[in-house]
C-alpha cells in the first residue's frame, strides 16, 4: 500500500499517488489461536532448567558427542489434531504439549518450575482481520485487526479446546505426573471465568495468512493470479504466506517452501 498498490480509499486517505487499484490487498488476514493450561510436574520430565548453568554444558556436550539428547528436540514433541466436540469429525483443533512451564511468571503469578504446557490452537478461525495504514511513513508500524475469536464459532471452539486439554492434563499417564494446575488453576470452574481466561489468554501461533490472496478473476479481493503476479502490476509477484486463500489445518512452513519452489520453477521458465 505505501507502493501505492491496495485499495483507493485506504491510498487516497493517505496522499498516497494510486498504482493500481486492489481492493482486497491487506485484507483476508487469517491465523491459529491459541489458550494455554499450564501445570506443574512431579518431578524433571522435561526441560526446565536445561538452558542454563551446568545442564546447559551437560547437554551441550551431549549433542556434541552423540548428537542426542535435549539439544536435538523441537521444543515441541506431541501433538494432536481433533474436534474435542466431536471425535469423529473433521479436526478444529491442533493440540501440542511442550514439557515445560511455557509462560512467563509475570503472566501466571507462579514461580517458574518443572512442568507441562498445553495448548488448544485453532485450525480454521472463521473471522478474517485486516492490516491498514497508520499513516503514509514506512517506519510506522500498520494497525493489525486480526479479529481473534471475532465469530461465536470460534470461541465455542477456543473453549472446548481449553476443556480438553485440562482433561488430557488430568488422564493417566500425565495425570500421574502432575501435581496440579497453575494456570489459570483449578478454581477456574465457572463457564464465566473459563470464558474469559480464554479471551484474556489467547495467542497467535504466529501462522499469519490471506492478505494478498491469489483467486479467480471473478474474485473482486484476489491480489494475486495463479502464477502469483499481482494484477495489475508487471514483473512483481508475491511469495510468501499471504498468498493464501484460506489457512491450513497445520503449520505453514511447508506450504511457504512449496510455493517458493513453484515460484522459482515459473521465474526460471518465463524469465520475467
Amino acid at each position: 500500500m505505501l507502493s501505492g498498490i491496495g485499495p483507493q480509499d485506504q491510498l487516497d486517505q493517505h496522499g498516497i499517488a494510486l498504482r493500481q487499484h486492489l481492493a482486497g490487498v491487506e485484507k483476508n488476514l487469517q491465523d491459529h489461536y491459541e489458550v494455554p493450561v499450564v501445570a506443574s510436574t512431579k518431578g524433571a520430565f522435561g526441560y526446565y532448567g536445561q538452558d542454563r548453568g551446568w545442564s546447559m554444558f551437560k547437554v551441550g556436550l551431549q549433542y556434541m558427542l552423540f548428537k542426542s539428547g535435549p539439544v536435538t528436540t523441537t521444543g515441541v514433541e506431541t501433538c494432536a489434531f481433533v474436534d474435542p466436540l466431536d471425535f469423529s469429525a473433521t479436526p478444529i483443533i491442533q493440540m501440542f504439549c511442550v514439557p515445560t512451564v511455557y509462560l512467563d511468571r509475570d503472566v501466571m503469578g507462579a514461580d517458574p518450575g518443572h512442568g507441562v504446557t498445553v495448548n488448544s490452537l485453532l485450525l480454521r478461525p472463521k473471522a478474517t482481520g485486516e492490516v491498514t495504514l497508520r499513516d503514509a511513513k514506512a517506519s510506522t508500524p500498520p494497525v493489525i485487526d486480526a479479529q481473534i475469536l471475532g465469530h461465536p464459532d470460534d470461541l465455542a471452539r477456543t473453549l472446548a479446546g481449553f476443556r480438553f486439554a485440562r482433561q488430557v492434563i488430568a488422564t493417566t499417564p500425565i495425570g500421574t505426573m502432575v501435581r496440579q494446575e497453575i494456570f489459570p488453576g483449578a478454581d477456574f470452574t465457572s463457564e464465566e471465568a473459563i470464558n474469559e481466561h480464554c479471551k484474556r489468554m489467547v495467542k497467535t501461533g504466529y501462522h499469519p495468512v490471506g492478505t494478498c490472496r491469489m483467486g479467480h478473476d471473478d474474485d473482486p479481493l484476489a491480489v494475486l493470479t495463479d502464477d502469483l503476479r499481482v494484477r495489475g502490476v508487471q514483473r512483481l509477484r508475491v511469495v510468501d504466506a499471504s498468498m493464501r486463500p484460506n489457512i491450513i489445518s497445520g503449520n505453514t512452513n511447508a506450504i511457504v517452501m512449496a510455493v517458493a519452489h513453484r515460484a522459482a520453477e515459473l521465474l526460471l521458465k518465463r524469465n520475467t
